[in-house]
């Protein structure tokens, strides 16, 4: 995508002042408050590859020979990164005529440097956006939804969205039962995961206040009996990312147990932003471009519900 500017506007003279109506904190990141880990590689595609645990050891006689055990490999994705671009296109005459400084080298750059800031927070909250699709690239390596009713254990099957059945607006009850949840979450065949927190609370800033009180009060919100919140004291942080497009949408994350389940696969460490001249057409270009993929590894240690 590019625009080609002249700007004819800002070539008359007595303007007084330009305002800019962009996004006043472009540069704050959302993925790693978010639980996303990066994996940086030069290969075409990362592969993830779901295995078990061997089990619990077995009770045997003395001088008895130690019983056969085996891990399985469950699941696998080939993750590939995406490839991002913007363009910003001028004259070479209205560059070197810019009477007002706005449509110089720093201006630009700064511009495109918000962007990517602005496209990796849009990539980090799609992964919860569609946190109940199954379509490709949003898919978690058992095949299912990243939050789902019925992932797929070696006996049976484990929830990690909503209470099992049916999703529920956040409150200190709903929170309650998405910690008792987390922390029973269990590994393929069976044994205790330990998904015990503390945990990241995220949501949509029209829930910020709801969040706070949960998180912070010391006291069960609604409750007449000076019951302890005991469940706002397992909430180590309240992200309120507004790229969240559900407003009553809510997330949870234990980092330490999810231990990359969430992941923002990085071409390269660095985003790339760059001046060229086509000489031809006598065009200054300014780009940006990006080469990431934003993902699920496992959903172990995560929980979502999108309301009511």
């Amino acid at each position: 995508m590019s625009t080609i500017a002249s700007h004819l506007t800002l070539a008359r003279r007595g303007i007084n002042k330009i305002v800019e109506n962009i996004v006043r904190d472009p540069k704050r990141s959302y993925a790693p408050t978010m639980g996303f880990k990066d994996i940086t590689t030069t290969e075409q595609f990362h592969r993830t590859i779901q295995k078990s645990g061997l089990g619990v050891l077995s009770n045997v006689n003395e001088g008895d020979p130690h019983p056969e055990a085996d891990f399985s490999l469950m699941y696998q994705k080939d993750w590939y990164w995406a490839i991002y671009k913007l363009k910003y296109s001028l004259t070479r005459e209205k560059a070197l005529s810019d009477q007002y400084m706005t449509v110089q080298v720093p201006q630009i750059t700064k511009m495109l440097r918000d962007s990517i800031i602005q496209t990796e927070n849009v990539l980090a909250a799609g992964v919860f956006n569609n946190g109940t699709s199954t379509a490709t690239d949003y898919v978690n390596p058992d095949g299912l939804a990243n939050f789902s009713y019925a992932h797929t254990l070696a006996t049976g099957t484990s929830s990690n969205r909503g209470n099992g059945s049916s999703d529920a607006d956040l409150s200190a009850s709903e929170l309650a039962n998405a910690i008792t949840y987390l922390m029973q979450q269990v590994a393929h065949k069976g044994e205790p995961f330990l998904a015990a927190g503390p945990y990241t609370l995220i949501v949509h800033p029209s829930n910020f206040v709801v969040a706070k009180v949960l998180k912070d009060s010391g006291l069960l919100p609604g409750s007449p009996n000076n019951d302890v919140n005991v469940q706002g004291g397992m909430i180590e942080a309240v992200v309120t990312n507004p790229y969240l497009t559900d407003t009553d949408s809510w997330f949870m994350v234990d980092k330490a147990a999810s231990n990359g389940g969430l992941h923002r696969l990085v071409f390269s460490t660095e985003a790339d932003v760059e001046t060229w001249d086509d000489p031809d057409k006598g065009y200054v270009h300014h780009g940006a471009s990006i080469r990431r993929q934003y993902g699920c590894n496992h959903w172990r240690g995560l929980w979502g519900s999108y309301g009511a």
